[in-house]
């Protein structure tokens, strides 16, 4: 993202529809102008500086030379602290006339690509196009909307409009700030506690990461404590999450061992998924970042639903229906807080979290079929 003094905020949406604002309808553009000056015009106590920066594209700056006019409202929807997408259903125009994606459609693709978590989303009246290449656009634009599961709010006029925008920019600016914070957390890994992990041995600082993974996960279901794990509730049902920890590394030989594939002795925990028939889920605390294929080679092969966010990886095995989830950066309680609650919020934002529970439900009919069948070759 682009340096600044100033928060940058972008307005994606078409021009030209139409709203009523100020007692009449009129085109949108009225209301992005307003918004833009309301906003570039807020000014903190005793500051002559704007806070914001707002860019429109009806007053956009030029882009480079070298640029279209399409590659800098990407560009823009790339580089802004946060995107506020105002959808009447329009695609916008294309760059050559009569492709099937409009420059509104490509804005916020480009915006969620980069942090899906900086965008909010206001529902407008939504109007249907006259032309057949606009309607090809614009259906094509409301399929992918639709897909991405976005929390929005909705105005119906101008008016509306210009209240919901700065509710949102409330909400966004503390959830920089918030953020902000606890990325430092991430970056202390040689002071305070992260220091006094750094003492230990490398069984005594697994245990002391899987305790404060532990703790995390019952403060967000204070019931949901178990022998070896945490019912955790997800989408409304309690699913059975197990705690572990890599005291270094995952490319540390050493390290990766003591974790190894936890899944595999699944069976050994059916008495305790048999409360709720959900799981397990193995969230594994990092105290460095993870790649890709460090978490196929966990799970043994490479054919699995591997997503990758802020606070790690979450892969899945389509078969098995194995789940493992891979928290990056957990040099402190504090910092295994904070990327498990922004996993929690991805599973909640995007819509994922009914998909884990249903591989949640077909995991444990697995386990409970191993589980079984060992028990009667033991006896």
């Amino acid at each position: 993202m682009a340096k600044s003094t100033k928060i940058n905020v972008m307005i994606s949406s078409p021009c030209e529809s139409l709203i009523a604002y100020q007692g009449r309808s009129q085109p949108l553009t009225v209301v992005r102008e307003e918004l833009k000056r309301s906003l570039e015009g807020f000014r903190l106590p005793h500051q002559k500086t704007p806070l914001f920066r707002c860019w429109i594209n009806e007053a956009g700056e030029a882009g480079a030379g070298s640029q279209t006019w399409w590659e800098h409202c990407l560009s823009q929807a790339r580089d802004a602290d946060f995107v506020i997408v105002l959808y009447t259903g329009s695609a916008g125009g294309s760059l050559n006339g009569d492709d099937d994606i409009g420059i509104c459609h490509a804005e916020l693709f480009e915006a969620m690509k980069v942090a899906s978590g900086r965008v909010r989303v206001i529902m407008l009246p939504v109007a249907v196009a006259l032309d057949a290449s606009q309607r090809n656009r614009d259906l094509s634009f409301s399929r992918y909307f639709d897909t991405l599961k976005q929390f929005r709010t909705t105005a119906n006029t101008g008016e509306e409009l210009l209240k919901r925008v700065w509710e949102e920019v409330n909400s966004v600016v503390v959830n920089l700030v918030q953020t902000g914070s606890s990325s430092f957390y991430l970056s202390q890994a040689s002071t305070g506690q992260a220091l006094d992990w750094h003492r230990l041995s490398y069984a005594e600082r697994k245990s002391e990461m899987e305790k404060a993974l532990t703790v995390s996960l019952v403060s967000r279901t204070p019931t949901g404590a178990s022998s070896s794990g945490v019912f955790v509730n997800i989408n409304n049902v309690k699913v059975f999450v197990k705690p572990h920890a890599s005291p270094a590394s995952l490319s540390v030989p050493a390290a990766r061992e003591l974790v190894g594939q936890p899944f595999l002795r699944d069976y050994e925990l059916y008495s305790e998924l048999e409360r709720h028939k959900a799981g397990p889920i193995h969230i594994v605390a990092c105290p460095k970042g993870i790649t890709e294929t460090q978490a196929m080679s966990m799970l043994g092969f490479p054919d699995a639903t591997i997503i990758s966010d802020s606070f790690g990886i979450h892969i899945a095995d389509k078969i098995h229906n194995i789940q493992v989830v891979l928290l990056k950066e957990c040099v402190s309680s504090s910092a295994i807080k904070t990327q498990l609650l922004t996993w929690l919020e991805f599973l909640n934002r995007t819509g994922e979290a009914r998909f884990v529970v249903e591989r949640a439900k077909r995991r444990f009919k697995i386990v409970q079929v191993i589980a079984k069948e060992s028990a009667s070759m033991m006896s």
